[in-house]
């Protein structure tokens, strides 16, 4: 159950004596999903990742995700590595890389210091080095004839954002796609393939999907659908993947007027036109920063998968720490009722 008290809100675990209680800062009033998160102390897991000093990836399970504690020195790591998006389901994955540390937050801003890195983890939880993206952030891979490829994005000034696509296989080269009705800042284009052709989500609502020619970088519109139910602030966060119907479940956020941002799941057609056809209700990832929740404002999702009973989505919490929820099955279908 859930007390207020002032400014606060207390989550009480257990019953009677043994109950304890957790006081949060209140999040901004805003109507969105609350499932009910176990509380744990969670240490990282075999699946960490360490590069240097740099801090671990934390996957967080068992399937009921917790509401945790961490330890704020995480954000004294050397590089963080954050934002990360997996391809072929756990063992290559791209991450926003860039130096840490509270005292140099005022010079790394998350734009011209960050870079995009490509690795692959091993069983015994190390990693590899495979590629790197200078000036770059927040890539979503994808496959297109047997070629690893990443659309992302890249700033040209100061909030002006271009979206690039970088071939992840010899000889490397990136190319910045082009789309003569783009406005002055790009960013939150979802890659996907059909019939070896490159697509990309360009927009939610109306779903603009494009066509993408993967060497010359130039896009065109190919089809444009607008869901029953759907905003113009609606973002595209994460492709996802194709459930048992033959349908493609993907991730989408929103964000409120104080910065806070919210998610949603979205389900469209597979096959041209690519309609959107249902999007669930708005939720938020748990609170990371216990301590100082109002430090969770920022919370992005760019990849989805399913691993064996579960749905996993790959996100951050304020471009400092990367994490991967596990939601049961069980929990998806009760919360979209799409199973």
């Amino acid at each position: 159950m859930s007390i207020s008290t002032g400014n606060q809100r207390c989550a009480v675990w257990g019953s009677g004596r043994r109950g304890t209680a957790t006081c949060l800062e209140r999040i901004p009033q805003y109507h969105h999903h609350s499932f009910s998160w176990k509380q744990v102390d969670f240490q990282p897991s075999s699946e960490s990742i360490l590069i240097g000093r740099l801090q671990p990836h934390i996957t967080m399970s068992p399937a009921e995700v917790a509401l945790l504690r961490v330890n704020l020195t995480l954000f004294e790591a050397a590089v963080h590595c954050y934002n990360p998006f997996f391809m072929d389901y756990g063992n290559n994955v791209l991450y926003n890389m860039k130096q840490g540390g509270l005292a140099n937050s005022s010079l790394f801003p998350g734009i011209a210091a960050t870079k995009v890195v490509w690795v692959k983890r091993t069983l015994a939880g190390s990693a590899t080095l495979r590629h790197t993206i200078l000036d770059a952030e927040d890539a979503r891979g994808v496959t297109l004839r047997g070629k690893r490829m990443a659309v992302f994005i890249r700033y040209r000034a100061h909030s002006r954002k271009d979206v690039w696509l970088a071939h992840l296989t010899p000889p490397f080269k990136e190319v910045k796609l082009k789309y003569k009705n783009r406005t002055y800042s790009e960013g939150n284009w979802l890659p996907f393939v059909y019939n070896d052709q490159l697509f990309v989500t360009y927009s939610l609502c109306p779903h603009r999907v494009l066509s993408v020619n993967p060497e010359t970088g130039h896009c065109q519109l190919a089809y444009e659908t607008v869901p029953a139910r759907c905003s113009r602030f609606d973002r595209g966060s994460a492709t996802g993947f194709v459930d048992e119907h033959g349908m493609t479940v993907g991730v989408g956020h929103h964000k409120s007027s104080s910065v806070w941002y919210y998610h949603f799941l979205f389900r469209r057609l597979n096959t041209p036109p690519f309609e959107i056809v249902d999007r669930s209700a708005d939720f938020r990832f748990p609170v990371w920063f216990n301590a100082r929740p109002s430090w969770d404002r920022i919370q992005f999702c760019l990849s989805m998968r399913q691993v064996g009973g579960s749905v996993a989505m790959d996100y951050s919490v304020q471009d400092a720490i990367a994490l991967t929820i596990h939601m049961p099955r069980w929990q998806y279908c009760n919360f979209t009722r799409w199973c």
